[in-house]
């Protein structure tokens, strides 16, 4: 599957109008817990971005809080489009400092991708794919068929070395300096098994 940002975008971007004053801003950020404020206007055109870092700035400087929040907005630099894809969003977010990028549509803000969401998707591809390959490695090994295998090699193997040295059963120890040919064997253990590729995604 393609990913692509609107699979894991938020929907709903915390949102405030430019006459909202800086203290109302305030208030909304902390109650949404969001990272950005977007400022736009009645008909959801974006116009610009308030981080957190900047209300925390003016908190601990001061000043009239009965601004309007367009006072302290910043352009929006960065931006993606809706069929923008996953890899192209996580680029933005690690050479940028903000906390998420807006989603734009024709000028109209639809959704933002945040940091914290694509690391908790990126986490859930992650985790999908070790399962998928553990139930993979699973469905190829049999302990069983293994062990077989490897008696049934053992085995004609040996009947192979006592056919190849031309020795027939009896009490008689053969000479030490006659040496037992064991090619067969070795190869029979040491081979590669025949695998069905049919088995190997």
């Amino acid at each position: 599957m393609d990913w692509t940002v609107c699979d894991v975008a938020l929907r709903a971007p915390v949102t405030v109008q430019p006459e909202t004053t800086l203290a109302d801003a305030e208030q909304v950020l902390i109650r949404s817990n969001a990272s950005d404020l977007y400022v736009v206007d009645a008909h959801e055109r974006l116009l610009g971005v308030v981080p957190d870092y900047e209300l925390l700035k003016r908190r601990l400087i001061g000043g009239d809080s009965q601004r309007p929040v367009s006072s302290l907005m910043s352009p929006v630099t960065v931006s993606l489009t809706p069929g923008a894809s996953l890899e192209c969003g996580a680029r933005l977010l690690r050479e940028h400092i903000h906390a998420s990028v807006p989603i734009v549509d024709r000028g109209r803000l639809i959704g933002q991708l945040c940091r914290a969401n694509l690391l908790r998707i990126l986490a859930e591809i992650a985790a999908a794919q070790e399962h998928e390959s553990i139930e993979q490695s699973d469905s190829m090994t049999d302990p069983e068929t293994d062990d077989l295998w490897l008696e049934e090699a053992c085995s004609k193997s040996l009947e192979e070395v006592v056919s190849e040295a031309e020795l027939t059963p009896s009490s008689e120890e053969p000479s030490a300096s006659a040496p037992v040919s064991s090619p067969h064997f070795l190869k029979a253990l040491f081979s590669p098994r025949q695998v069905d590729d049919s088995r190997i995604c």
